[in-house]
């Protein structure tokens, strides 16, 4: 093996072990580098022990024990230190002459016996194909996204969806529902469905709508969606209110007979409802029924413990405004602050009108603070020129200026710039 061959080796050789023993980012390990590769070659003849002394380029240098740092104790300066007490620390000699080439390999802990002379080994070849950390690598992911319109071509049960007018884009963001319309056929698992949806009242003009806002009802077996529509009619709801029910709230369907019964029986016991008066609040909002009952119990919290309304008065209100249990209960506190302290307004004339606390805020504003500008603002029913609760908040700027404020809709918007 030749000297340059020798020499290339020794550097691959410290390089694998420094590296396997200390980290890459600490000091010492590159500390300890830099003296491993200022290797120095000596004649065998002045050959000498690791443990006492080198003779390097005729002068023979002691190796101070002294010098070597234990692994806990105090380093001090690391520049002039060298620290060997690292355990796979190789120290290479090479013994040159004209005849022979000898390695000796020895470490501070570890035993590596010398390595054998073999001329036919290429040491500059790969040793190996390397490892892969597979498990730590990511699948890369698709240059784009599948979509339902990548299916249209190969799915007749999509192509009909769309001459329904499902909106796919729509449907695809709900929840397993791209997945589960792919792997129905159209004629035995959708067509029935549709049918049964038709026949309680859900035109051909809205089934795209309704479809699109609810595609699980496709995924619910069509002897459980009869059956729930035969509780309704057990209940007494007419074929014009279940219309209404599944028209207004397309996941009704979706809630199992056990799960409507309970939320009508809260609702009958909570606010001392008769059958009548259930179907009624029911029918006008059946969201009430697919909404999460802790939202209502909290705007029914704030209705009677923070804007003072009793039992009664809201059972009354519900009745009339039943969406009052759905409203958010900052918008809910916000008009009632207003319309109670700003307008005037007492709580039993709230109670004959409560679609006031349902209209947004800025527009009660608006039109009250016109309506104050022109010396229209008149709510007292006792008084003349009373101006109904209702009427204000409901309709357009034009119905409300012809009707109510008796002025120009230019007017109107003249008075909104300068607020």
């Amino acid at each position: 093996m030749s000297g340059a061959a020798i020499s290339v080796f020794c550097r691959c050789l410290i390089r694998v072990v420094t590296s396997s023993h200390m980290k890459p980012s600490s000091k010492l390990w590159n500390y300890q580098r830099r003296n491993l590769m200022h290797i120095h070659f000596v004649l065998p003849s002045r050959a000498c022990s690791i443990s006492s002394s080198c003779d390097v380029n005729d002068k023979t240098i002691p190796l101070d024990r002294s010098n070597l740092i234990e692994p806990n104790s105090n380093r001090g300066d690391e520049s002039n230190v060298l620290e060997s007490k690292i355990e796979g620390t190789v120290l290479i000699e090479e013994h040159s002459d004209s005849d022979t080439t000898q390695l000796l390999v020895a470490t501070d802990k570890m035993g590596i016996q010398p390595f054998e002379d073999d001329t036919n080994v290429d040491i500059l070849a790969e040793s190996g194909t390397p490892r892969i950390l597979e498990s730590y690598t990511k699948p890369a992911l698709p240059s784009q996204s599948l979509t339902l319109q990548s299916f249209i071509q190969q799915s007749p049960t999509l192509q009909k969806l769309l001459e329904l007018g499902v909106d796919l884009h729509k449907v695809q963001k709900r929840q397993g529902a791209a997945e589960m319309i792919l792997k129905m056929d159209f004629d035995v698992d959708v067509k029935d469905k549709i049918a049964l949806l038709h026949h309680l009242g859900v035109t051909s003009d809205h089934l795209g709508t309704f479809l699109t806002k609810n595609p699980h009802i496709l995924g619910e077996d069509l002897k459980s969606l009869e059956t729930r529509v035969m509780y309704l009619k057990s209940k007494k709801f007419t074929d014009e209110a279940i219309a209404m029910i599944v028209n207004r709230a397309p996941y009704f369907l979706c809630f199992s007979t056990e799960s409507v019964d309970r939320k009508l029986g809260y609702f009958q016991k909570e606010f001392w409802l008769a059958g009548d008066e259930v179907r009624t609040v029911i029918t006008r909002c059946p969201q009430l029924v697919t909404r999460k009952i802790s939202r209502i119990q909290e705007n029914m919290y704030v209705i009677h413990n923070q804007l003072g309304f009793s039992k009664p008065a809201m059972k009354e209100m519900i009745i009339k405004q039943p969406k009052l249990l759905l409203n958010g209960k900052n918008n809910l506190m916000n008009s009632f602050d207003y319309i109670h302290n700003d307008m005037g307004i007492p709580h039993s004339m709230l109670v004959h009108f409560p679609e006031v606390l349902r209209t947004r805020l800025f527009i009660i504003k608006e039109r009250d603070m016109y309506l104050r500008k022109i010396g229209l603002a008149q709510y007292d029913p006792s008084k003349p020129h009373y101006i109904s609760l209702k009427k204000l908040v409901e309709g357009p700027d034009k119905i409300f200026c012809q009707q109510i404020a008796k002025t120009s809709v230019e007017d109107f918007n003249n008075f909104l710039k300068t607020m």
